[in-house]
């Protein structure tokens, strides 16, 4: 859609481009997927490390296909945390652009993880290398 101005509560909100918004999530699967399955490495390591040790070597074994829907995946998890709470993310940040809710608020928990799954599902298309270019 074209860039227009939009009413939101009183205030002209910038409508921004699709291209500015992908980006961003594009950050934000990239930031968010490294954080998640390094604090499960972490979080494996301080309890036993020889389980972190399988877990490092089960990622190494993974074929790509798998890895990016599992990356993906891992994703949600951070980027509802940052979205929920703050209203934005790191790529979001960036480019300056923010989810709000009608009062001007970050949007909560529970829709920011809906929304993750709906972009997951419907925008990535689970993170299935080249069928997500389509989606």
């Amino acid at each position: 859609p074209p860039r227009a101005p939009a009413e939101y509560r009183g205030e002209v909100r910038e409508v921004f481009h699709p291209w500015r918004r992908y980006l961003a999530r594009s950050i934000d699967t990239f930031v968010s997927s490294l954080a998640a399955l390094l604090a499960v490495g972490a979080l494996l390591f301080a309890v036993s490390p020889s389980s972190a040790a399988r877990y490092g070597s089960f990622l190494d074994t993974l074929p790509l296909p798998v890895a990016s829907v599992v990356s993906c995946f891992a994703a949600i998890f951070f980027n509802t945390l940052f979205l929920g709470l703050t209203g934005g993310t790191i790529g979001k940040w960036l480019l300056g652009v923010r989810v709000l809710d009608p009062q001007n608020r970050p949007i909560g928990i529970v829709p920011a993880f809906r929304r993750e799954l709906s972009v997951w599902c419907y925008g990535f298309c689970f993170g299935i290398p080249l069928v997500a270019l389509f989606t």
